[in-house]
């Protein structure tokens, strides 16, 4: 990490220090300007939440810092605080979430 510019103290991150794992192909939205795929079979979302757990400990042998968590919108995916804070023990520094938005505001989420 580095740091952007010592008058705003703003930390940015290296891009070749960030990796992006897809957790979820669904969004309930449909928004107009987003590509959404067939939805995913039971099965194809157990192999991917399979996947996502996996690769944590890849992600810090091959010395990322920080992970980017993106798709069509991981807030849609059940287990969200679950991964962040197996991230996090696994000793991700940074976690970047991609979303829309919408379910900040959902309490439950919070949880």
């Amino acid at each position: 990490m580095r740091k952007s510019n010592s008058k705003d103290h703003l930390w940015a991150i290296d891009p070749k220090d960030t990796c992006r794992i897809l957790l979820t192909p669904y969004c309930s939205s449909n928004c107009v300007f987003c590509d959404h795929g067939p939805a995913a079979t039971a099965e194809q979302l157990l192999a991917m939440q399979n996947n996502a757990y996996a690769a944590i400990s890849d992600f810090r042998q091959r010395g990322f810092n920080c992970i980017e968590i993106c798709g069509e919108d991981p807030l849609e995916y059940g287990g969200l605080s679950k991964y962040v804070k197996e991230l996090k023990k696994n000793g991700i520094q940074w976690i970047i979430l991609s979303t829309n938005g919408l379910k900040l505001a959902d309490l439950a989420l919070s949880k």
